[in-house]
């Protein structure tokens, strides 16, 4: 059975959140800092943090992040 993948994104904004971020596990600096705005603001906040799967990427960078706010 093929399924919808699950995106947390669209479930945060769907039911009225107004704090989503997504983090790379492989940047530490952007994943204190994402995590910290989180702690910071008022109201509920959804953080995906995504990380390198060893067995099936290994050697690929994943640099990336990004922060949406509504």
């Amino acid at each position: 059975t093929v399924e919808d993948p699950f995106r947390p994104a669209e479930l945060c904004f769907g039911a009225r959140g107004r704090f989503f971020a997504r983090a790379v596990a492989t940047d530490a600096q952007g994943t204190v800092d994402i995590l910290t705005a989180a702690a910071k603001h008022k109201g509920t906040s959804v953080c995906e943090i995504l990380q390198n799967c060893v067995i099936f990427n290994d050697g690929i960078g994943m640099n990336q992040y990004c922060v949406y706010l509504l």
